[in-house]
């Protein structure tokens, strides 16, 4: 009778034959490679609804203040025509003109503000995204090793009575 290594054991036909631990070690790792990369997707697909969510908001804060104004300007005319000096002089167009001034600049404001904080959920969405593909091949690498480690390594006790 002939001693085989253990680890002859593995060996059929000139292929290594995994035990089963090993491959739902490696089914367990590329799982939760797979599970990590989807949450960060799932984020990534939150970021970029909250982006369009605040340029959502961003466009009605400008159409509420555009009301704004223009409800101002209505009030203005009505004053005018109420006023018993010249409703086309200079004092009474000032008026109009300094509130459609103050209406453009909160009006530039808001867009640009709002146009940051969604350009920021954009940037998070990317690098979201980006961490998931980092995240798979980590786990694929990860895999990977465990593999190769499985087919070359492992006990050299010898049993005997084995043929």
């Amino acid at each position: 009778q002939r001693q085989m290594c253990i680890r002859d054991r593995n060996y059929v036909g000139g292929r290594n034959i995994m035990g089963g631990m090993e491959w739902i070690a490696i089914g367990a790792t590329l799982a939760g490679a797979k599970a990590q990369k989807d949450v960060y997707e799932l984020e990534a697909k939150n970021q970029l609804e909250a982006s369009k969510n605040i340029k959502l908001q961003m466009e009605s804060d400008v159409s509420e203040r555009k009301m704004d104004l223009y409800s101002q300007l209505s009030s203005l005319q009505a004053d005018r025509k109420g006023m018993v000096f010249d409703p086309f002089s200079g004092t009474s167009g000032s008026f109009g003109r300094r509130e459609r001034v103050l209406a453009q600049r909160d009006i530039s404001k808001i867009r640009s503000m709002g146009w940051n904080k969604s350009y920021n959920y954009r940037v998070g969405a990317v690098a979201s995204k980006q961490a998931g593909k980092v995240a798979l091949l980590k786990g694929i690498a990860s895999a990977s090793g465990q593999a190769y480690d499985s087919s070359t390594a492992g006990p050299t006790k010898t049993s005997k009575g084995m043929s």
